[in-house]
């Protein structure tokens, strides 16, 4: 039932798989009886039917319950630490408490498969909208900014994460083994160049706050202008507030559900910010902004160099893709 699901998701897919690193296979029976047997072992119901099934760094299935909740179950990224998914899913529930618009937790992580799995409400109200619309960058930027205020008292030391960090190299280690930078160096050397130019403008972070370090309207639905739910609440983490607001600005239309380009202009990108200040109650300073559109920059060279480990060697991009965004507006980005 679950397998079905799966194999849809997969089909025409190559690999790598994620589903290899996290069930040891990628047989899609094999994947949906993992996730039924959780659904029984720690949630005490067998599973009705599956109502969708995606994966990316981790691997997450939408389940009807026989006793009618439904329910989604991510099985997270082995990068993901059970300490780590713990601070997340308290931080998750505290916003829920505080009216923030994210699934309730029903379950923190417990083991499936080789990794840890997490339990959400599932919430699947609304439509996933083009962020290119002003209404929707809006209130996106307007709900980063209220996520930032309301989380500044919450714990935050077990939310510190390898992969938010640069490390002494240009990059930090790619999020997907499918992505492979050492092997794609001849034909993305501009790419790298950029990267280090913007890496030279950030330093060292004189403060943190907590943040979703993915916020793209890939991850969000809407009602009518409203957001009525944003998730990938496993990509909570530590950025200095500029930094955070830069790499949103370069990133927050990214979406594969919509025919739409993944990258906002750079007016898009200064409004994205603009908003983000008002709801925030103020300008950041010239230093600051600095690192913003450094930050900026380094995310959109990040997303450029995973693209290209498809084609390296390429010269011309397709419009809207990360590539054509960077070598068109790079410099814009730098003064945003």
């Amino acid at each position: 039932m679950i397998g079905e699901v799966v194999a849809a998701f997969m089909h025409g897919w190559p690999g790598p798989w994620t589903e290899d690193d996290l069930f040891g296979t990628h047989d899609p029976e094999a994947v949906g009886q993992a996730f039924a047997a959780f659904c029984l072992a720690e949630l005490g119901s067998p599973v009705a039917a599956p109502l969708f099934y995606e994966a990316s760094v981790g691997c997450v299935a939408g389940l009807e319950l026989a006793d009618g909740r439904r329910v989604a179950v991510k099985a997270q990224s082995l990068a993901s630490s059970p300490e780590y998914l713990e601070a997340a899913t308290h931080i998750q529930e505290a916003l829920v408490e505080r009216g923030f618009p994210a699934p309730g937790v029903i379950l923190g992580p417990r083991p499936l498969g080789r990794t840890f799995a997490t339990v959400d409400e599932l919430i699947d109200e609304g439509d996933y909208r083009d962020a290119h619309e002003p209404t929707v960058r809006a209130a996106l930027a307007e709900a980063l900014a209220r996520l930032v205020g309301l989380a500044a008292d919450f714990p935050r030391d077990a939310l510190a994460r390898e992969e938010q960090t640069f490390g002494d190299g240009l990059w930090p280690r790619p999020h997907h083994r499918m992505f492979d930078f050492e092997a794609t160096q001849v034909g993305t050397e501009w790419i790298d160049e950029l990267a280090a130019r913007a890496k030279e403008l950030l330093g060292a972070p004189a403060e943190f706050v907590i943040g979703h370090t993915d916020w793209t309207v890939k991850h969000c639905r809407f009602v009518g202008d409203e957001l009525r739910v944003v998730y990938d609440w496993d990509s909570l983490g530590l950025m200095h507030e500029p930094e955070l607001v830069g790499h949103a600005a370069a990133h927050f239309t990214t979406t594969w559900r919509l025919e739409v380009p993944l990258i906002p202009s750079p007016d898009e990108a200064r409004a994205f910010v603009a908003e983000y200040e008002h709801r925030r109650g103020r300008q950041f300073d010239v230093a600051e902004r600095v690192r913003l559109g450094a930050r900026a920059v380094y995310s959109l060279a990040y997303g450029a160099r995973c693209e290209a480990c498809g084609d390296p060697a390429a010269t011309s991009f397709r419009p809207g893709s990360q590539r054509d965004g960077l070598v068109r507006w790079a410099e814009e980005y730098f003064r945003l």
